[in-house]
């Protein structure tokens, strides 16, 4: 178990406050280092889907022909979250990719953000420890959902999510004699109910050699990662958007849809800039039946108004489930 003595986060709905208490230095310093070669979430990264290569030759590394019953993971339980790094393969092979998830399993009612929390909150931090040559590719993350802590807004996942990355190997990669490759993580996040508290694992991924206790079945890791790509917003090859700044720093958004696309409900914007948008201001929406588009009207955060805003655009229908679309949109700024 995690303590968490590092710092107790409480939030006072009826004032508005937020205090901080810091206690522990060394969490702290955790938070802010960056993920290691992070990538714009709107690039179709390799991650998306698992190497296919077949390995020259059986070894405690690339393994053989015959499919594992079980695969790499590694978790560690805190009082309100059971963290863990989940690898698709075993396989280690020169010049290869695996894909791996930050996978986060909490307690009912608590919850954990987004890479924009809107009004509060941290997203997941992952620090690797790579051995020479090894990148890192990532986070992709799941489409989020909107959190209301009133009069606040905040962005984020309940019951469980899993972040996608990829991890490369150089071509020069020699297959030792060793029994494993370790792979070290420490993962930080933030975790809340009424009030937030943060929860840390120290974890080690064995890749390649054969099956332990902490390993989980190949069905499960299947799954897990099928899921996870499932809740990855799609790209809006088909859609036309753009956005102009209006009166009281608000923004209109145009979305013209493909062709017989149909009736639309309702559709709200996450910006990945936490800057860019008010979390908690309404989104309207305007149909246009002359021209079959929609205009969103939307308020600016304090942020400066950039030439572009990326996000996912979330488009409730009618009988249909919402559809999530990641969006890059030209801002003509004047």
């Amino acid at each position: 178990m995690v303590p968490y003595h590092s710092i107790a986060f409480r939030r006072n709905r009826q004032a508005g406050l937020a205090i901080v208490l810091l206690m522990n230095c060394g969490w702290l310093g955790l938070a802010f280092m960056g993920v290691a070669s992070a990538v714009s979430a709107h690039r179709e990264l390799s991650m998306a889907a698992p190497d296919r290569r077949q390995p020259q030759a059986a070894s405690p590394f690339t393994g053989s022909s015959t499919p594992r019953q079980t695969l790499p993971a590694a978790y560690a339980e805190t009082e309100h979250a059971r963290i863990g790094l989940v690898a698709e393969t075993a396989q280690v092979e020169p010049g290869g990719r695996i894909a791996l998830g930050l996978h986060i399993d909490l307690a009912d009612q608590w919850h954990t953000y987004w890479r924009n929390p809107g009004d509060s909150g941290m997203a997941p931090r992952l620090v690797f420890e790579l051995p020479p040559g090894f990148r890192v590719e990532g986070p992709l993350y799941p489409t989020p959902q909107r959190i209301p802590t009133p009069p606040y807004m905040t962005f984020g996942y309940e019951h469980e999510v899993m972040l996608l990355y990829s991890l490369t190997v150089p071509d020069d990669f020699e297959i030792g004699p060793e029994p494993s490759l370790p792979l070290p993580v420490e993962a930080a996040i933030l975790v809340c109910d009424d009030i937030c508290l943060p929860a840390r694992a120290s974890l080690v991924l064995h890749l390649g050699r054969d099956q332990d206790d902490s390993w989980l079945p190949a069905a499960t890791v299947a799954e897990l990662f099928a899921q996870a790509r499932r809740n990855l917003p799609l790209v809006a090859h088909e859609w036309r958007l753009q956005a102009r700044p209006a009166a009281d720093r608000r923004l209109e958004i145009e979305v013209l849809p493909p062709s017989g696309f149909g009736p639309v409900e309702s559709m709200f914007l996450f910006a990945r800039d936490e800057t860019a948008l008010e979390a908690a201001a309404e989104q309207v929406l305007h149909f246009n039946q002359q021209e079959n588009s929609f205009l969103l009207k939307v308020r600016r955060g304090f942020g400066e108004l950039d030439e572009r805003m990326a996000g996912v655009l979330i488009i409730r229908r009618p009988d249909s489930p919402p559809l999530a679309l990641q969006v890059e949109i030209p801002v003509l700024i004047n």
